[in-house]
């Protein structure tokens, strides 16, 4: 591949912005700010804003078992539209990823398949506890999975057995902090009753604070590094602004940071997913911490079938589909002075890269990966879906910012000029460590 340019934009880094040039030799970025090289492909993107490809360390692209749901093809080409260069899969497909064959099977899929760079969580399970240590350092690893409360799927561990693992594993651990059994206990008194907003009596906030008190407490016993996922409270927020320990890092996803309780109104079983969505306060708590406590955005993209989101509440399954709208959801918040530039790359980029020491991704500087985002200032809405599913609650509201061209790896990838095009497959896999 030959060597380009990008000339004339607002190069976003984690430190702040240049107005520039880019020099990119694929797949690495040569040179940003004042490029003296000239070449013969160039990318005039007329002061645009060009940001670093986000690291989605959190989303269920459902292959292999559930291809009628997703698939790492429809998903990873999704993901372009919002601006995403590389994922994290988790570990709850069919079979479940709680073996080193059925990881490599997984890996061997996405290099067939996959639009972007790619990793997948092995899971914990009571059952594999003792044997992960002797295969989850593997440099395509990242960290390896724990669900404290069931989620789609049957992953589940409980706290003593979350402890063994911090014990005797060697790399980062993943965890959906949320207690089992405040969530069985209260499905158990709810479970002839509905309300709109019932789900966040299910699964209400103390289960989530009770979960992350512990797991902080266990990361600093044991000085392992603990990833919280989805934070979901105002009360998870008070206790990491008093209490974060260095080795716990910690992510949201945008449902927490757009919708509340008063939603489940309109959206019903749209907006179900784990933890639950759940009070005004803890959306503004949420809102306020992405210049605090808050690392990382996930999406936790979790798609489902309309068909499947249409059942009752009870057999409705938990998760919102969201990847292909990332970047453009998070610039509400720039555009809405929440927060800045930099501290947005820092949240879907920089602070991911950092999080599982992925080489050589997560920000716009010399030596580093060309995965980058073009960024146009419009407002526009979604007005169709591309993932699978065909659907997410995202569609038709107003984003002041669109993804007019990715490229990954130094390949152009997707250009929307109008229209979304997907162009050419460059992905690779994410090494770690």
């Amino acid at each position: 591949m030959k060597p380009f340019r990008i000339v004339n934009a607002r190069i976003v880094t984690s430190q702040g912005i240049i107005e520039g040039d880019i020099l990119v030799e694929p797949p690495f970025i040569i040179e940003v700010g004042r490029v003296s090289k000239q070449t013969a492909t160039v990318f005039d993107v007329e002061g645009r804003y060009v940001l670093p490809g986000a690291i989605d360390l959190h989303v269920h692209f459902r292959q292999p078992g559930l291809e009628y749901k997703a698939t790492i093809e429809t998903e990873s080409k999704a993901a372009l539209r919002g601006g995403v260069t590389s994922f994290i899969d988790m570990p709850n497909t069919i079979p479940e990823t709680t073996s080193y064959t059925a990881w490599r099977d997984k890996m061997n899929i996405a290099q067939e398949l996959s639009w972007i760079n790619y990793a997948f969580y092995p899971g914990v399970t009571p059952d594999n506890i003792d044997e992960l240590p002797e295969w989850a350092h593997h440099p395509n690893i990242p960290a390896v999975k724990a669900f404290l409360a069931r989620s789609t799927g049957n992953l589940l561990i409980n706290l003593e057995e979350f402890e063994h693992l911090l014990e005797i594993i060697d790399v980062p651990v993943a965890v959906h902090s949320e207690l089992e059994s405040i969530v069985r206990n209260n499905s158990l008194k709810l479970k002839n009753e509905y309300f709109p907003e019932i789900h966040m009596y299910v699964r209400p906030p103390e289960a989530c604070y009770q979960a992350t008190q512990s797991v902080i407490s266990l990361a600093r016993k044991y000085h392992k590094h603990v990833h919280i996922l989805h934070l979901s409270t105002k009360e998870e927020v008070d206790l990491l602004i008093k209490d974060k320990p260095e080795t716990v890092s910690i992510e949201t996803c945008p449902q927490y940071l757009f919708f509340d309780s008063s939603d489940y109104y309109h959206w019903g079983n749209w907006i179900k997913c784990n933890p639950s969505i759940k009070r005004t306060q803890d959306r503004e708590a949420l809102q306020k911490a992405l210049n605090s406590v808050i690392d990382t955005i996930g999406t936790d993209h979790a798609p489902h079938l309309v068909s499947e989101k249409i059942r009752p509440y009870w057999k409705a399954p938990s998760g919102i589909p969201s990847i292909e709208g990332l970047i453009p959801l998070m610039t509400t918040f720039v555009e809405n002075g929440n927060i800045s530039w930099h501290r947005l790359v820092q949240l879907i980029s920089t602070n991911p890269a950092k999080i599982y020491k992925i080489n050589a991704r997560g920000d716009i500087s010399e030596g580093m990966y060309a995965d980058l985002v073009v960024l146009e200032q419009q407002t526009w809405k979604m007005c169709s879906s591309y993932h699978k599913c065909g659907w997410n609650p995202y569609l038709y509201r107003e984003l002041p910012y669109k993804v007019v061209q990715v490229f990954v790896n130094g390949t152009l990838s997707y250009v929307d000029e109008g229209q979304p095009r997907w162009i050419v497959r460059n992905p690779m896999p994410l090494r770690f460590r």
